[in-house]
Order: C-alpha cells, then sequence, then structure tokens
C-alpha cells in the first residue's frame, strides 16, 4: 500500500492544494486506513496549534552576538576543500580502470579454467514463493534434516499454509532404471513431472557417466511418504526437506484484498449517485485502479493455494560405477597428465603476464593525469601554506 502517496495528499489537503479526484481517493483511502487517518487527524492538530502560536521579533544585539559567535567557530574549522581536486581526481581514476583490470587480469583465467573444469554437474533451484518483494523472516521458514522437522514452537502458526520442498542426491547402479521408477511412482499417487533433464558423457577412464535430475510436485499429503519411497530406489546423500510457514504474508495479503474488495464496492455506489461527467470518470479510474490490485492479490493466493496443495521434490540421480574385478593403476597415463599440468601453468602464467602488460600501457594516460593533479595540488597546498 502506497503510504507516502497518502501522506502527500494529506499534507497538501490541509493547505487546500487538492484536486477534486484526489479529494475522492483520500477520503476513499482514510476509510479503510487506520494509520493515515491518524495522521491526518496528528496533522490538523499540528496546524491548528501552530496558526496560534504568536511571532516574536530577535532582538539587534543578542542576534549580532549570535551571528559573531558562528564566525568563530567557522574559523576554528579545517579547510578540506583543498583536497578535494585530488579526492575527485583519484576517484575519477579508479572508475575507469576498475572495468579493464576486470577484464584483462580475471576475465581470460576465468574463461580458461571453466572450458578445462570438468566433473559431475550440479543442479541448484531457488524457488519463489511470491511474497511480494518482502523479506522472509516473518514467513516462518524452518529446515529439517533425516530425523525430523524442526519449528519453532514458540511461533503460533496454521499449519493448512505451509510449503514444503525436498531434495536429494540419489546414487545408483541403473540410472535408466532408477529414472522409470520415479516417474511411475509419481503418477500413481496423483503426482506429476514438472521437469526433468539427462547427460550423459563420457568419464576419464572411457566410459559413459549418466546423470540427471526431475523436479517433481506431489501432493502435501503425500510428500514425506514420496520422499522416503525415492530414498530407497537407491543411494541418497544430501537429503534436505525445508517448510516455509507463509500464514502471515497469506492473511496479510487475504486482509489486503478484502479491503480493496470494500473500495471497489463503495466506488461502484458513488459512481450510481454521481451526476457530473468529471466526477464519474475520477471514479472510474480509481475503479480500475482498485481492481487492478484486487486482481494481483488474488493471483498471488492462487499461486500460494497452488505451492501450499502440491509440494516440490526435486532429485539429483547419479549412476555410479559398478566395482570390477580389474585393478585400475592410479598412475596409468602419469607422465602425461604432469606435462598436460606444466604447460598449463606456463600458459597460464604467459596470459597473466601478457594481460598486465597491456593493463600497465592502457593506464599510462591515467598515470599521467594523476601525476599532474597531484602536482597541482602540491603546488596549492605550499602556496597556501607559506601564506
Amino acid at each position: 500500500m502506497d503510504h507516502d502517496k497518502y501522506i502527500d495528499y494529506i499534507n497538501r489537503f490541509v493547505d487546500d492544494d487538492l484536486s477534486v479526484e484526489e479529494t475522492i481517493e483520500l477520503q476513499s483511502h482514510l476509510e479503510t486506513c487506520k494509520e493515515c487517518s491518524r495522521y491526518f487527524e496528528d496533522v490538523k492538530e499540528f496546524k491548528n496549534r501552530l496558526s496560534s502560536v504568536e511571532e516574536y521579533d530577535m532582538d539587534f544585539d543578542l542576534k549580532k552576538g549570535v551571528m559573531k559567535e558562528i564566525d568563530k567557530g567557522r574559523m576554528k574549522k579545517v579547510n578540506y576543500r583543498k583536497y578535494f581536486p585530488i579526492a575527485a581526481g583519484l576517484i575519477l581514476v579508479l572508475f575507469l580502470i576498475t572495468p579493464f583490470l576486470k577484464t584483462f587480469l580475471f576475465g581470460s583465467m576465468a574463461n580458461q579454467d571453466s572450458a578445462e573444469n570438468g566433473g559431475e554437474p550440479a543442479y541448484d533451484y531457488d524457488y519463489d514463493y511470491g511474497d511480494d518483494g518482502k523479506d522472509s523472516d516473518s514467513g516462518g521458514e524452518e529446515s529439517r534434516d533425516d530425523s525430523g522437522i524442526t519449528l519453532d514452537m514458540a511461533e503460533s502458526f496454521d499449519v493448512s499454509k505451509i510449503i514444503y520442498t525436498g531434495s536429494m542426491n540419489l546414487y545408483t547402479e541403473e540410472y535408466q532404471d532408477t529414472m522409470e521408477k520415479i516417474e511411475v511412482y509419481i503418477k500413481s499417487i496423483g503426482g506429476f513431472i514438472q521437469e526433468s533433464s539427462s547427460n550423459y558423457y563420457d568419464s576419464s577412464d572411457g566410459e559413459i557417466t549418466k546423470s540427471g535430475y526431475v523436479l517433481l510436485r506431489v501432493k502435501s499429503v503425500d510428500f514425506e511418504a514420496a520422499m522416503d519411497t525415492i530414498e530407497s530406489y537407491g543411494e541418497a546423500q544430501n537429503s534436505n526437506i525445508r517448510t516455509t510457514n507463509i500464514t502471515r504474508q497469506y492473511q496479510d495479503i487475504k486482509g489486503e484484498l478484502d479491503s480493496y474488495l470494500i473500495q471497489q464496492e463503495r466506488l461502484l455506489e458513488y459512481l450510481e449517485k454521481a451526476e457530473k461527467i468529471e466526477d464519474m470518470l475520477a471514479i472510474e479510474d480509481q475503479l480500475s485502479r482498485v481492481r487492478n490490485e484486487i486482481n494481483y492479490r488474488t493471483t498471488m493466493i492462487n499461486n500460494w493455494d497452488t505451492q501450499i496443495a502440491y509440494s516440490t521434490i526435486q532429485v539429483n540421480v547419479y549412476e555410479k560405477e559398478v566395482p570390477t574385478t580389474k585393478v585400475k593403476s592410479p598412475f596409468e597415463n602419469f607422465g602425461f597428465r604432469i606435462k598436460e599440468a606444466f604447460v598449463q601453468s606456463i600458459n597460464s602464467l604467459l596470459i597473466f603476464t601478457s594481460n598486465l602488460l597491456v593493463v600497465l600501457t592502457s593506464l599510462l594516460p591515467y598515470i599521467l593525469l594523476i601525476g599532474i593533479l597531484g602536482l597541482i595540488g602540491l603546488l596549492i597546498f605550499k602556496n597556501r601554506h607559506k601564506k
């Protein structure tokens, strides 16, 4: 709710500076907002008290003495203006050279590292529960490990307004079979697969490694049972459950929605009674704004209801190697790996050196500028110091 806007309306209203449309909007808002109503009464009372205060002329001698003391205080202050040119020059130079430093010193090395980086893929999703941009501290978000959910029992909340999300890393010997089991089970309990992906890549020993993830939506009543069942399909690691209590946000948005519905009914009544065209247009404009607020909050509540009814489970599935009787030497291709590591180190050193030379060359104009500004500042400082 835009309180700042209506605070400005109140200040202008006491100064008789509001239009008819703004007056109607303010009156409609004051009927539903206790905070703005209290501020409106306080402003009127303050204006009445201020109008009753008598004005006094300051004695000339007293004014002269006060100004004299102020001038003395100013003389004792240190004059920092002489350092402004030097500080401004340094800030300008730092601002200009920062992009060069990031690009030349770290850009190419970061690209090389990302190109050579290998290993298992990681999947990380962050879910937005639509809290209208507000902090989630009041949402009652809790976490749970495998032993059970840990909640702050001192906080009062409605268990019907909790969103459950789970995640796990599942290692299995048969990747495809495990993915099919998960799909069949989720459909059997009335859930569905929201998103899935599979990756196949060559490992260091030439074998094909499989991995992927699946994003599941299950009914909240089946959430814990689904987590336990999916964990039984393989070796589960990093299994986590998170609960988000949105009772407060839900109640706030529901209250705002009810308030806007009341405003809509009153505006419709005003529209039926309006006789002037300009009044009708003003009321219809406010009615359009109120309806937009109603639609926004209705959509938010519907989204929350869906997230409460269907919990989310993210499963990252990895196929682990099956043990064999063949002994694999850790020193296989050892000489080649040493050579490759040495060449990569030399290349990184050469790239860093070349980038450093390029940066130093590009900074020469700025170094000259700093020297000139510093010389000017030094001369100014010496001249003032002699005086």
